[in-house]
């Protein structure tokens, strides 16, 4: 596809440690593309705290029950988090104080989100049934690391009831289209960064949108995965002309372990 990546959207990214939920400030796109929010009434840090929280109410939930995996399927998490952050530091300045968690939810449902403070969620069923290709697994690990980097959270506040459903937490997590559209922005670039198969990044919007009543979960509005790809395309139209051929790319040992392991435990 050429070289994409215009010097003056990563002079942006790369030099600015601002992030989405700023409240003074406007974050600007290279296509123009502008997200304005009104003052809260907290700080910046009273909402990611209040959300971080939120990992003990959802994870403690009677209904909610963690994968365990194996270390070498953690370790094998860690390095892909590793292969989006390489070439990236001035992006991901807070990944080098804290590694960040994957938790897999044992949920036939397919779905994933993330909270501040590196959480990240990922359901067995999105795993097992979704996932195959080891490229769209870290493409979806790049969306949800920018999600955590820039705190692209909504700004709620809920009281404490000690628990958290699936979709409650979903509903919480969820943004904006026009939000979604930026970070999927910064995620192909940062992946094309990384040296890694940005091109992916189309197929997993793809895989959701042709599974919509599979994704209902992260998508109620059945024609908001359409208009995401849609965006996503022009979007890439718009940069290169074309939208080029994606590569196959052979699957690590690795990959196949951490699925078959999870096809084998749970479908």
């Amino acid at each position: 596809m050429g070289q994409l990546v215009c010097p003056l959207f990563f002079s942006f990214f790369l030099m600015s440690s601002c992030s989405i939920t700023r409240t003074e400030k406007t974050l600007q796109e290279s296509d123009g593309v502008d997200i304005d929010y009104n003052k809260p009434k907290y700080s910046e840090l009273d909402y990611v705290d209040h959300f971080s929280s939120f990992n003990s109410s959802y994870v403690k939930s009677k209904q909610i029950k963690e994968v365990r995996l194996r270390s070498s399927h953690q370790e094998y998490l860690e390095s892909l988090i590793q292969s989006v952050s390489n070439n990236n530091e001035l992006f991901f300045q807070s990944l080098g104080s804290e590694k960040i968690e994957i938790t897999v939810i044992e949920d036939s449902r397919p779905f994933h989100f993330s909270l501040p403070k590196n959480k990240i969620f990922l359901s067995s069923g999105l795993l097992a049934k979704f996932i195959s290709h080891e490229a769209v697994l870290i493409c979806l690990l790049a969306y949800e690391m920018i999600r955590i980097e820039k705190n692209v959270y909504n700004r709620n506040t809920i009281i404490p009831l000690g628990y958290l459903s699936t979709e409650r937490i979903l509903s919480l997590t969820r943004i904006s289209i026009q939000d979604k559209l930026t970070v999927h922005k910064w995620a192909y670039y940062l992946l094309k960064r990384a040296d890694l198969n940005a091109q992916m990044y189309l197929s997993w919007i793809q895989i959701q949108n042709r599974n919509g009543s599979e994704f209902k979960l992260m998508y109620p509005d059945a024609e908001a995965i359409s208009r995401e790809e849609t965006l996503f395309k022009a979007f890439l139209i718009s940069h290169s002309n074309k939208i080029g051929n994606i590569k196959e790319q052979l699957n690590s040992k690795k990959f196949y372990n951490l699925i078959t392991y999870l096809k084998t435990r749970f479908y």
